[in-house]
């Protein structure tokens, strides 16, 4: 039974979603404007299987496809996936350092605030097995902020909800809301991150989005 099943895992493999890449061709892929690897300490080719749950970071609430139908490639795994210990472990982390959950994944996942805004927590399943690249962020300068989103700056609405402003909305009453950010002045990274090359909206399932402004 067991070759039986290693045979069958050998046979999903050698015919999941990029299974023809190296990990030289992923890290000399462009993605704005830098190589891929030039994002990680260290990497490999590792295959995901079908129904494995993924999260990221986001700016928007939706994940919108570039010319060729491809969407963003950047993920973590939702669950414990090797040394990562999961998206739940990273929340109770955060709580525990009393630091906001956005702040603590800038910091060890080294997204600058003028790489993405963290605003929005996306998470998804993947339907396919699929070949990516896994290794460990590397760090990267902080950089000025955008917007400053360690004190981020929401509007208040009449029924007193928190939003960001829209597209030619004026601005409103504002409130800061201190996250806690950590006094570094770059970004250690370290943490462990997925590139996933060629990544198409018919890869994936129930996906799904929540704003993190109040996490």
């Amino acid at each position: 039974m067991g070759i039986v099943s290693d045979r069958v895992d050998q046979f999903s493999k050698s015919s999941a979603v990029n299974n023809e890449l190296t990990w030289g061709d992923v890290g000399a892929m462009q993605v704005s404007g830098r190589p891929v690897r030039q994002a990680f300490l260290d990497a490999k080719m590792v295959c995901l299987p079908a129904r494995t749950k993924l999260y990221k970071f986001h700016s928007y609430p939706g994940l919108q496809p570039d010319t060729q139908g491809h969407i963003t490639g950047w993920w973590s795994p939702y669950d414990a996936f090797d040394v990562d210990p999961g998206w739940d472990a990273k929340r109770m982390m955060a709580k525990h350092l009393k630091v906001n959950i956005r702040e603590l994944g800038r910091v060890t996942s080294a997204i600058t605030e003028s790489w993405n805004t963290a605003e929005y927590l996306a998470v998804m399943t993947l339907k396919v097995h699929i070949w990516v690249a896994y290794g460990r962020f590397k760090h990267q300068a902080r950089g000025p902020a955008q917007a400053d989103n360690s004190r981020r700056i929401t509007l208040i609405t009449a029924d007193r909800s928190e939003r960001s402003p829209g597209v030619g909305e004026a601005q409103g009453p504002r409130q800061i809301r201190d996250e806690g950010r950590l006094g570094t002045k770059n970004l250690p990274g370290g943490g462990r991150q997925f590139f996933i090359p060629n990544l198409k909206p018919q890869h994936y399932s129930h996906f799904y989005s929540r704003s993190l402004l109040s996490a």
